[in-house]
This record gives structure tokens, sequence and C-alpha cells, in this order.
């Protein structure tokens, strides 16, 4: 999605009056903030493949942010990213494990077959 190059140059490309390391801190703040009212529930509520989606579209308004990078359009977008990249990577964590489960019945479903 183009994210992590955007993170690596914030300092470099966003370095007047902070701007840059600072939508990086407000970033992952509420990442983490986001990450603690993300829950089960939430996935749940939106099914996983709609959470990843939801998730994704909110993440990648940081990307559009940067097109034109001021404290008005950055700072705004940033919460909103963070708080997307929350819901993507909890739900991304919760869609692997219902994936691991369910492969792990069909392994014991062959294996009783075999037996």
């Amino acid at each position: 999605m183009g994210l992590n190059p955007i993170d690596d140059l914030q300092s470099s490309l966003n370095a007047n009056g902070g701007l840059g390391v600072a939508s990086l801190g407000i970033k992952y703040t509420f990442m983490i903030l986001g990450n603690l009212l993300t829950n089960s529930l939430v996935i749940r509520r939106l099914g996983s493949k709609s959470a990843l989606v939801w998730g994704s579209l909110l993440y990648s308004v940081y990307i559009v942010a940067n097109f034109y990078p001021t404290w008005v359009t950055l700072v705004p977008m940033t919460i909103v990213a963070g708080l997307g990249g929350a819901l993507m990577w909890t739900t991304l964590g919760h869609y692997l494990a219902t994936l691991a489960d369910q492969m792990a019945e069909i392994g014991r479903a062959s294996c009783r077959e075999r037996v």
C-alpha cells in the first residue's frame, strides 16, 4: 500500500516545524488507543473481511494527506489512519486465528479419515 515508505520519509518530507515526526507520534498513539478499543466484538459486528477493508481504507487516508501536508490536513488524517491501522491489524490477527482454527479442523478430519 505504500505506507512504510511514507512513514520512513515523514521526518524528511515534512520537516518544517516537526510536522512529520509529530504525525508519526500521533498516528502510533492513536493506533495504540484504537487497539485498546478494537476488540473481537467490533470485528464480529463488521465481519473480518469488511473490517479489513475499512481498516485499510482508513489507513490509506494518510497517503492522501501527504499530497498537501499541513498541520490542518495531516494531523486529522493521521488520527483517522491510526484508528484505521488499529482496526486493520487487530482484524488481521483475528482473521488469521480463525483461518488457523479452520485448517486445524480440516487436518483433524483428514487424519480421522485415514485411521
